[in-house]
C-alpha cells in the first residue's frame, strides 16, 4: 500500500464521516462531510482515523494531501516499499531525498548481495587467486552482512540496502 486514506469527521461527531484517498480537496472532503452529517453550518473537522504506510504525526489536511502528491511522484518501486523504508527514515527524509539513500539490489537472497559486493571490491581473485574462492560461505557472509542492519527485504522478496 503505497496511498493515504483518512477518515474525517466533524470535531463535534467524530464517529459521523467518511473515507477519503489522498490527494483530494480539502474543501471537497468538507462539503462531502458536511452532506453525511446534513448540516451546512459545520466549520471544524477532524482527522478521526488513517490507513497509510507510516506512522503519522500530523494530521492536517492540507499537509497530508501535499504528502500524498510528493508520494505519488516517487518512483514506484520506492512507493511499493515505503512501509520498510519507514523503518530506517521518516517519510518526509524519504520524500526530500526521493528514496535515494536505499539501494534496490535486485537480488531476493543476501549471498547473492554478499557475492556481488565482493565482486565489486575487486573480487577474491584479485587479492588472492582464484582457489581460494571455493573457501568462502558466501551464505554466511550474506547472513552477517544482513545482521549489520543495513540490509533488509523488500516487500516483494527484493534485498534493498539502506546508505543513507
Amino acid at each position: 500500500m503505497d496511498e493515504i486514506k483518512v477518515f474525517v469527521a466533524p470535531y463535534s461527531k467524530p464517529n459521523v464521516g467518511s473515507w477519503f484517498t489522498l490527494p483530494t480537496s480539502v474543501s471537497g472532503i468538507e462539503a462531502t462531510v458536511r452532506k453525511i452529517v446534513g448540516d451546512e453550518t459545520i466549520e471544524e473537522f477532524v482527522v478521526v482515523d488513517y490507513e497509510a504506510p507510516f506512522k503519522l504525526f500530523d494530521t492536517d489536511l492540507d499537509f497530508l494531501n501535499d504528502l500524498a502528491e510528493r508520494i505519488e511522484d516517487l518512483p514506484e518501486v520506492v512507493r511499493k516499499n515505503l512501509i520498510r523504508l519507514t523503518e530506517y527514515e521518516d517519510i518526509e527524509e524519504i520524500l526530500d531525498s526521493e528514496g535515494d539513500n536505499f539501494v534496490f539490489t535486485g537480488e531476493t537472497e543476501m549471498e547473492d548481495v554478499a557475492i556481488e559486493y565482493v565482486e565489486s571490491c575487486g573480487g577474491i581473485e584479485s587479492a588472492l587467486g582464484d582457489r581460494v574462492e571455493f573457501y568462502i560461505d558466501y551464505f554466511k557472509l550474506g547472513r552477517d552482512m544482513e545482521f549489520e542492519g543495513n540490509y533488509f527485504e523488500g516487500v516483494s522478496g527484493e534485498i534493498i540496502e539502506y546508505v543513507g
